[in-house]
C-alpha cells in the first residue's frame, strides 16, 4: 500500500519507480490499474494484455483525425490547489518521505494525515459551492409611473370582506374592477365571467396557489392575455425583525415561480405588501407593477426589497454538527432520501430513530433497514404512519420520550402542467408535504428539540415547470421554518436540488435532461453534509444544488428576463454574454430584402438553433431539419419550453401543442414563416440601397459597350412597370408586387420569362 511503498522508496535505487497498489478506502481493481497506468506512463512495458485477461476488455482504434466532430475531453478546471499538484502527487504516491528525506514512521503518521485533510477540505470546498440563500436587496427609486389603465382586482372569497384587499383596489385606480374567486369555482363558468372583463391593463390577483391556477386557466380559455401580478401579505420575510405571519400564503410565491417559466407572456411577478398601505407603499407597490423589471418583490413601510439567489457564507469557520443525541423522528423515513438520512444519522452516532412511512414494517426493503441499522447499533422502530393525520401523529409521539430532532422527508409528486392542474392534484401533495409540516409543528412545540428540519425543493426556491402544485407546497414549508425561527423554535427548511440515485434523477432519461440544463446530480453523503452544516450554523432556509449555472442561467431566461440569479457571479457572467436581442421585431427585420428562399433558410436556422439551446447541443447541426422532435429528445416540458423560444424570437403567437402539430423543424419554420410580419417597407428601402449601389457601380463603369447594355435592361424594365403585360392577372404578380421586389429577384424574374415585359 501507500505506506509500504513509501518505506521501500528509501532503499529503492535511484531511479526506480513505485506504486502502490493497494489503497486504503479504494476498491481493489481501480487501485491495481492505477498502480498499472502509473507505471506504464513511467516508461515500465506493461503486458496489458494479460493485465485485462478475462475482462472482455480489447483495443479500439484512435480517430485518424483528433477532435473531428465535437471534443468531448474535459478541460480541467484551475482550483485553488492547481500549484500544490506536484506536492499532492507525491503524497498520493507515497513517495513523500523519499522528497522530504524523513524517516518511513514519519511517514506512516504524515501521509496518511494530509490524504485525510485534502479530502476534507475537498469535500468541504464542494458543499459550499452548493449552498445558496435567498437575500433582499434594496430598490431604489424613483420608481416608474403608474398609467392606471382599467385593472382587474381578483379576490379569494376569504379576503372578500377585508379593508387591505379594498386598498390594494384603490392603489390601481378609480376605474378597477373586482371580481371574486373560490377554489371551488368551475373553470368554464369564471372564464364566462372572466369575458366581461376582456382588455384589462393588468390583473392584480389576491389569491391562494389553487385560485390562481384557476385564474390562469380560465383567462387562457376567456383570451385575456393581461399580466397577472399575485400580491400577498406576511407571506415571505426579507430578514430579521421582518417576520412571516402565516406560512400558508407562501404557497402563491411557490407557484408563481413556476408560472413565470411556464406562462412567461401572462405573468407577472409576486408582491407581499405591508398591512398598511400608506402613500408611499402604494408609489412603490405600482412603480413595480408600472415598471415590469423584479418579479419577486417585497414592499415594506422602509422601502421596496428585490428577491435574489445568492451563495451562502462559506463554512471554513463556524461549529462543526455534533452528534445527535435521544431519538430522532424521521417521515418518509424508509424511502430512498429517508434510508439516506437514517444511514447518515447513525454514522454520525445517533442514538436511536423512529422510521415512519404510510407502508411502515411491509414497505419494501424496510425490514433490511432496519435489520442494517440495528446492526450497527442503533436503536430503531419502523412506524406505520399518515403524519397528515392528527390522532395518528398524537399517538406516535406519545410513544418517544426522549425525541430529539424531526426530519420531515415526506412528500408526493403529482407532476403537470398548470393548464392541466386541478385542485385534487393539489390535494395530495399539499397533505403529505404541508399538512403534516403542520401537525409536526403544533406537537412539538412542548420538546426540547435540537433541530427541527424540513426537506424542501429547488421547485419552490427557483421554479421547475411542470412542479406547480409541489412548488407550491415547498414553498409553505420554507415559509413555516422562517415563521418558527422568528419565534424562536429551531428550524431549518432545505431546497434539494437533485439526489443522485434518487427520486427523479434516478430515471436515466430524466437524469439526462436536467443534466441539459445544468443541473447534476449531488453525492448523498456530501448533500448531507450541507444538512447538518446548515442546522449547526443556525440557517433558517437554504437551497442546496449542484447547478451548472453557466449552462443554467441562459436557460432559465431564455423566455423571461429575470434578476432572481443576478447575485450568483458564474449566472449574471453567462447572462451577460447572451446575445442582446433576440425580439420577434428583430427577426422581422432580418427577413426584410430577402427572397422567400432565404426567408425559409433563416427562419430554420432560428428553429435549428432554439432546439440546439434547448437539448443542450453545441450547434444547430445536431438537429435535422426532418426528424421528429420526440425522436430528437423533446418530452412536454422541453417542448413547452421550445414554443416559449420561438415565441419570443418571432413574435408569433403560438399553440401550447406546436411540436406536436408541426413534427419536425422545418413544418414548424414554414409556419413560423406564414405567420410572421415582415416589415415590407424596409423591404422596399432595400431595395432602394441596391439601386444605390448599382448607381455607384455604373458611375466606375468605363466601358461604352457596357454602358449600353446596362442602359437598354434599364429601360426595358421601366417599360415594363409603366405598362402591365397583357397576361392573366391570375398568373402575374401585381404591380405592387413588382415594386417590392428586390432588384436582383426582379431581373432574374425577368430572365426567366417569368415577366413579360
Amino acid at each position: 500500500d501507500g505506506v509500504l511503498s513509501a518505506m521501500a522508496a528509501e532503499s529503492a535505487p535511484e531511479g526506480a519507480v513505485l506504486a502502490p497498489i493497494l489503497r486504503k478506502d479504494r476498491a481493489e481493481e481501480p487501485a491495481a490499474l492505477t498502480a498499472l497506468a502509473r507505471l506504464h506512463t513511467s516508461g515500465v512495458d506493461v503486458d496489458w494484455t494479460s493485465a485485462f485477461a478475462g475482462t472482455g476488455a480489447c483495443r479500439v482504434d484512435l480517430p485518424t483525425y483528433a477532435f473531428q466532430h465535437e471534443r468531448y475531453w474535459p478541460e480541467p478546471a484551475a482550483g485553488p490547489e492547481a500549484g500544490d499538484d506536484a506536492f499532492w502527487d507525491l503524497v498520493e504516491s507515497g513517495s513523500l518521505a523519499t522528497e522530504l528525506g524523513i524517516g518511513a514512521e514519519s511517514a506512516a503518521e504524515l501521509v496518511p494525515a494530509l490524504s485525510s485533510w485534502r479530502s476534507r477540505r475537498r469535500a468541504r470546498s464542494t458543499v459550499d459551492s452548493w449552498c445558496y440563500q435567498e437575500t433582499w436587496t434594496p430598490l431604489s427609486g424613483p420608481f416608474s409611473t403608474f398609467d392606471a389603465g382599467t385593472w382587474l382586482v381578483v379576490v379569494s372569497e376569504e379576503l372578500a370582506g377585508d379593508p387591505w384587499a379594498a386598498s390594494v383596489a384603490g392603489a390601481l385606480g378609480p376605474d378597477a374592477a373586482r371580481l371574486e374567486i373560490s377554489a371551488a369555482a368551475q373553470r368554464d363558468e369564471l372564464a364566462k365571467r372572466l369575458a366581461g372583463h376582456i382588455g384589462p391593463a393588468g390583473v392584480v390577483a389576491l389569491v391562494d396557489s389553487v385560485e390562481c391556477t384557476l385564474l390562469l386557466q380560465a383567462m387562457a380559455d376567456a383570451g385575456i392575455d393581461a399580466r397577472v401580478w399575485a400580491v400577498t401579505r406576511g407571506a415571505v420575510s426579507i430578514g430579521d425583525g421582518d417576520a412571516v405571519r402565516d406560512a400558508s400564503r407562501a404557497s402563491v410565491w411557490g407557484l408563481g415561480r413556476v408560472a413565470a417559466l411556464e406562462l412567461p407572456a401572462r405573468w407577472g411577478g409576486l408582491v407581499d405588501l405591508p398591512d398598511e398601505l400608506d402613500e408611499r407603499a402604494i408609489e412603490r407597490f405600482t412603480g413595480v407593477l408600472a415598471a415590469g423589471v423584479e418579479d419577486q418583490v417585497a414592499v415594506r413601510p422602509w422601502g421596496a426589497f428585490g428577491r435574489r439567489m445568492t451563495p451562502a457564507p462559506r463554512s471554513d469557520a463556524g461549529p462543526e454538527p455534533e452528534p445527535p443525541s435521544g431519538t430522532v423522528l424521521i417521515t418518509g423515513g424508509t424511502g430512498a432520501l429517508g434510508a439516506q438520512l437514517a444511514r447518515d444519522l447513525v454514522r454520525r452516532g445517533a442514538d436511536g430513530l423512529v422510521l415512519v412511512s404510510r407502508s411502515g414494517r411491509s414497505g419494501s426493503g424496510a425490514a433490511e433497514l432496519r435489520d442494517e441499522l440495528a446492526a450497527q447499533g442503533a436503536r430503531v422502530r419502523i412506524e406505520s404512519c399518515d403524519a397528515a393525520d392528527r390522532g395518528a401523529l398524537e399517538a406516535l409521539l406519545a410513544g418517544i420520550d426522549d425525541l430529539s430532532g424531526v426530519v420531515h422527508a415526506a412528500g408526493v409528486v403529482d407532476d403537470g402542467l398548470l393548464d392541466r392542474l386541478t385542485p385534487e392534484r393539489f390535494d395530495e401533495v399539499f397533505r403529505s408535504k404541508v399538512d403534516s409540516a403542520r401537525l409536526l409543528d403544533e406537537l412539538t412545540r412542548d420538546r426540547a428539540l435540537d433541530f427541527f428540519v424540513l426537506f424542501s425543493s429547488v421547485a419552490g426556491a427557483i421554479g421547475n415547470p411542470g412542479q406547480a402544485n409541489y412548488a407550491a407546497a415547498n414553498a409553505v414549508l420554507d415559509a413555516l421554518a422562517q415563521q418558527r425561527r422568528a419565534e424562536g423554535l429551531p428550524a431549518t427548511s432545505i431546497a434539494w436540488g437533485a439526489w443522485a440515485g434518487t427520486g427523479a434523477a434516478a430515471d436515466a432519461s430524466i437524469a439526462e435532461r436536467l443534466r441539459r440544463r445544468g443541473v447534476l446530480p449531488m453525492e448523498p453523503e456530501l448533500a448531507m453534509s450541507a444538512l447538518w452544516r446548515s442546522v449547526a450554523r443556525g440557517r433558517t432556509t437554504s437551497t442546496v444544488t449542484n447547478t451548472d449555472w453557466e449552462t443554467f442561467a441562459p436557460s432559465f431566461t431564455a423566455v423571461r428576463a429575470s434578476p432572481l440569479l443576478s447575485g450568483i457571479e458564474a449566472a449574471r457572467r453567462a447572462l451577460e454574454a447572451q446575445p442582446s436581442d433576440g425580439s420577434g421585431t428583430a427577426l422581422g427585420q432580418r427577413l426584410s430584402g430577402l427572397s422567400q428562399e432565404e426567408r425559409g433558410r433563416v427562419v430554420l436556422d432560428v428553429v435549428r438553433g432554439e432546439a440546439a439551446a434547448v437539448l443542450g447541443h453545441p450547434s444547430p447541426a445536431a438537429i435535422g431539419v426532418d426528424k421528429a422532435f420526440r425522436d430528437l429528445g423533446f418530452d412536454s416540458l422541453t417542448s413547452l419550453e421550445m414554443r416559449d423560444r420561438l415565441r419570443k424570437a418571432s413574435g408569433v403567437p403560438l399553440p401550447s401543442a406546436l411540436l406536436f402539430d408541426y413534427p419536425t423543424p422545418r413544418a414548424v419554420a414554414e409556419h413560423l414563416l406564414a405567420n410572421l410580419t415582415v416589415d415590407e417597407a424596409a423591404s422596399i428601402g432595400s431595395a432602394l440601397s441596391e439601386l444605390d449601389r448599382f448607381q455607384a457601380a455604373l458611375r466606375s463603369s468605363a466601358d461604352e459597350a457596357d454602358d449600353e447594355a446596362i442602359r437598354q435592361r434599364l429601360e426595358d424594365i421601366l417599360a415594363g412597370l409603366r405598362e402591365p403585360a397583357p397576361s392573366s392577372e391570375g398568373d402575374r404578380p401585381s404591380e405592387d408586387d413588382i415594386k417590392a421586389m428586390p432588384v436582383d429577384e426582379l431581373l432574374n424574374s425577368i430572365d426567366n420569362g417569368l415577366l413579360d415585359l
